[in-house]
């Protein structure tokens, strides 16, 4: 028997052995008849009769007790609370030690040549096996009618999925979760989920007593937008973005001392070079217009060569707060692309997750708070509420994400300013105020659509942390910080954040920051060198397709043309005519085409079958004194943008075009420098048609349009 408990090779054909095992079937036997039912006996209701009318539980704590002292008869030691449906099997039992509050379902079979130990609230799922028992791979040891055994430990609070088994000699740590038909090889380290065969780590877990971030300074003050002579001002919700050119922006709620958050219509604007220092007031980035009646907690993204500023514009009806969208391609001007979706009583805060990887087929998480019930009440939970999306404007139905708790404010609570950080499976949602203004919680999640509940107790908190409406950021070489604004505390503050959770190098939500190429309003460069680097088939094409203005054909990353323009009224197209069409139809006609009015109109529009709606259009025409004029108009609502040429000949046109942004390159008199005049505007996203409207005498002609 010792030989087999150290492990050490042994006879199972021992008879001191065979006697043991035959003793553990009686007893495993009796326990078993126990826990089963005979259709002849009497349900446990019947048994009223012994005890009372009204109460068997005098009947049942006998039955459990029972049960318990044929446990502890049959087992090593037995804890607490412990709980073995039948039938259960096992070769010993007395190598068997189960904690407290222990649970193992139906079919459970435990071969305990070696101790097999499992720890406190440990769950067993139906038909597990624990295989402490195994055999030489030598088959002429094997032969010898030698086996050999390995112990099997099990920590706390673990949960092993139905139909697993585990193997010799294996050792899982505490929380872990085994997945259902999962063979356990090896060992398991704590607070994670392994599932498969053999099984592997597919998530990785904190435990509720862990620290997994926390800040390592107080909180210094970075930027006050006070006037020390006149009026004291304030930073609440806020923001951070990284511009062209290295500029950092911040953008935030802001008002007047003291707080009067109705009257907060403006969103503040502040630059600087550095995160830490040298902030610079700006003049208000954004200003509220019906019928949004405040502008609260900015939040921006940069997505596609654009930002993009999520925002609680309030609304006269408080049961249903505007959540707002404006875009931007420098960080300077904003233009509303109106409500996304309007976020219940009090729905405001709202932040944006990028998925590291789309979860759930979506790409984007938005989380705002708000309350539940989503209508006026004296008593309410405080909750974080989440939207998914894969286009930044079309957002799902409303989920709950977090439970802070319940009291009779809905105007504000614990889960206030959510923001949440992925890194590598893990995600950690900031949230507060707490007990006091400035107390922040972090709580963990591996879904980011489920941080649990604070009042049922499933809610992970794995930090605290002095903050008010917390962002957290990333300066240029990689730390991590942890903002503070708020009413009275002058101004915005930062402190060092770090993480504990051993995840540095898994990729991540917020990544070391790098500015966008800086957007020049023009600048030179040399004509032939840039029209070498571009496979345009030639200088007569009209597309980087050496084929032509052929429908369908592939736009890639830029569209010119390469022409003669005179200001003797005519319009010269080196290209084949016959690609041109007027309505849709192909024109035969051939040689120079003169205008009447302007020379040419390069349209850009949102629209294929109704060019001139929501478009932009470059003209090409002579000015009063001969000069070149090329300008863009809207038939919306765009600015207008305009640049004259003074030179007689207008030589190369060429127009490329990224979402938020067109260039047009063009040379004159034949030289070979390019000018180049960059066209900001943010609603050129998505899908954009290109065509080019010129004139033979008083007839337009219309090219086929092609999709950007």
């Amino acid at each position: 028997m010792h030989k087999m408990v150290r492990g050490d090779l042994y006879r199972a054909s021992d008879p001191v052995l065979v006697s043991m095992r035959d003793m553990c079937k009686y007893r495993v036997a009796l326990y078993n008849s126990r826990c089963t039912y005979r259709p002849s006996d009497p349900p446990p209701c019947r048994h009223h009769d012994i005890y009372g009318d009204d109460d068997n539980d005098q009947w049942l704590a006998a039955i459990a007790k029972s049960k318990t002292n044929d446990l502890r008869n049959m087992l090593g030691s037995v804890g607490d609370g412990v709980c073995i449906e039948a039938p259960f099997q096992c070769d010993y039992g007395k190598f068997i030690h189960l904690g407290d509050r222990v649970f193992i379902n139906y079919q459970c079979v435990m071969l305990d040549t070696c101790k097999i130990t499992l720890g406190n609230d440990v769950l067993v799922a139906p038909g597990v096996h624990f295989y402490a028992a195994t055999h030489p791979t030598d088959p002429q040891i094997r032969l010898q009618g030698l086996e050999y055994g390995k112990p099997i430990t099990i920590g706390n609070n673990v949960w092993i999925g139905g139909s697993a088994v585990i193997c010799p000699g294996v050792t899982i740590g505490d929380n872990v979760t085994v997945g259902a038909g999962s063979v356990v090889v090896k060992d398991v380290p704590a607070n994670v989920v392994v599932a498969g065969n053999p099984a592997k780590i597919i998530k990785k877990l904190p435990s509720t007593a862990t620290t997994l971030v926390k800040t390592t300074t107080s909180l210094y003050n970075v930027y006050d937008p006070s006037d020390p002579a006149t009026t004291d001002w304030y930073i609440n919700d806020h923001c951070f973005a990284y511009g062209p050119g290295g500029v950092w922006h911040m953008y935030g709620i802001t008002h007047t001392e003291s707080a009067d958050p109705e009257m907060e219509v403006n969103f503040a604007h502040a630059t600087s070079n550095d995160l830490t220092s040298g902030w610079l007031k700006q003049p208000f980035a954004l200003g509220s217009i019906l019928p949004e009646t405040h502008l609260w907690a900015p939040y921006v993204l940069f997505e596609n060569n654009t930002y993009y500023m999520y925002y609680c514009g309030g609304g006269y009806d408080r049961t249903n707060y505007i959540i707002g969208l404006a875009t931007s391609v420098d960080g300077w001007k904003w233009e509303r692309q109106g409500t996304m979706f309007t976020g219940g009583v009090d729905g405001r805060d709202p932040m944006v997750l990028k998925f590291v990887t789309p979860v759930g087929g979506a790409s984007y998480i938005i989380y705002y708070t708000g309350t539940n019930p989503d209508e006026l009440s004296d008593t309410v939970s405080h909750v974080t509420y989440y939207r998914t999306s894969n286009d930044l404007y079309t957002w799902s139905e409303p989920g709950i994400a977090f439970e802070g708790g319940v009291d009779g404010s809905c105007a504000g609570g614990p889960t206030e300013s959510p923001f949440v950080v992925q890194r590598g499976s893990s995600y950690y949602l900031f949230s507060g105020a707490w007990s006091d203004y400035q107390d922040t919680r972090v709580f963990f999640s591996s879904d980011p659509t489920s941080f649990g509940s604070v009042p049922l107790g499933t809610a992970v908190q794995v930090g605290e942390v002095v903050s008010h409406a917390p962002e957290i950021v990333r300066d240029t070489e990689g730390n991590w910080y942890l903002s503070s604004g708020g009413w009275g505390a002058g101004g915005l503050w930062l402190s060092d954040l770090v993480w504990l959770d051993g995840l540095d190098d898994e990729p991540t939500s917020i990544p070391i920051p790098t500015a966008p190429a800086a957007l020049p309003d023009s600048f030179s460069t040399n004509f032939e060198a840039d029209w070498a680097s571009s496979s345009d088939g030639g200088d007569a094409e009209w597309t980087v397709n050496p084929s032509g203005l052929a429908g369908g054909c592939a736009l890639g990353d830029a569209f010119y043309m390469s022409e003669t323009i005179a200001n003797n009224n005519t319009f010269t197209l080196d290209a084949d005519i016959t690609l041109i069409t007027k309505d849709g139809n192909p024109t035969s006609s051939a040689g120079t085409w003169t205008r009447d009015g302007s020379a040419a109109a390069l349209v850009i529009s949102k629209y294929k079958d109704s060019p001139l709606s929501d478009s932009l259009c470059i003209n090409i025409h002579t000015d009063s004194s001969g000069g070149i004029k090329v300008f863009r108009f809207p038939y919306v609502s765009l600015a207008n943008y305009a640049v004259t040429i003074t030179q007689d000949t207008l030589y190369h046109l060429r127009v490329k075009i990224i979402p938020g942004l067109i260039y047009v390159y063009y040379s004159t008199n034949g030289g070979s420098l390019v000018q180049v005049l960059k066209v900001s505007d943010s609603s050129i996203t998505g899908d954009v048609y290109l065509g080019l409207n010129v004139w033979q005498g008083s007839a337009m002609f219309q090219n086929v349009f092609f999709t950007y």
